[in-house]
């Protein structure tokens, strides 16, 4: 007997959005804990993984839905495959975020890069990495040698606000879906 077929069944973005506002969140939540010796590794693989489906939302909501462009936990090749002018826009954003971050100045002084490709570089396979942090050794590097997750939160919260700017009707939809007024009160973002 032959194998049936999977019926495709045509990806609503918004979806994404909000599984990658799940994990987004879930890793802000983790944050605010007192253990972080204990929750360092789930909150970088859950920032990861949320800067991971930002991007491919971003994709998705630009219909570009092959295999090469949105498939795969390669940040930079995910990234990079973004037009030029929506890589200008998420860089706008980022500069937004940054300059609200209360550890920006700190992580500057510390030597840490905080442009896109270094926050990328640093992200890159960390889904894959620090899920199993036992096994392996940790981290990607930037350009400067540096290991960590820095930067990743303020990158995946200009993704998100790209992605509000792009489908504004998301924010109510969201807040309808979510039953929550205020579903991004605890994300610190730009005014």
């Amino acid at each position: 007997m032959a194998k049936k077929k999977k019926r495709y069944r045509p990806l609503d973005p918004f979806d994404a959005f909000v599984n990658a506002w799940g994990f987004h969140s879930a890793a802000t939540v983790l944050d605010k804990r007192k253990e972080t010796n204990v929750f360092a590794y789930p909150v970088m693989v859950n920032g990861a993984f949320a800067l991971e489906l930002y991007i491919k939302c971003v994709h998705y909501v630009r219909r570009r839905r092959s295999k090469k462009k949105t498939f795969g936990h390669e940040l930079p090749m995910l990234f990079n495959n973004l037009s030029k002018s929506d890589k200008s826009r998420i860089q706008y954003h980022l500069d937004r975020v940054l300059e609200k971050h209360p550890l920006t100045v700190q992580m500057i002084e510390s030597g840490i890069l905080l442009d896109i490709d270094s926050i990328l570089a640093r992200a890159d396979g960390m889904f894959d990495r620090q899920r199993y942090w036992h096994e392996h050794p940790p981290f990607g590097r930037d350009a400067s040698g540096r290991a960590a997750s820095a930067g990743v939160e303020p990158l995946t919260n200009a993704l998100m606000l790209f992605l509000l700017e792009l489908r504004p009707e998301w924010n109510e939809r969201f807040c309808q879906f979510t039953q929550n007024d205020t579903p991004f009160s605890h994300i610190q973002l730009p005014t």
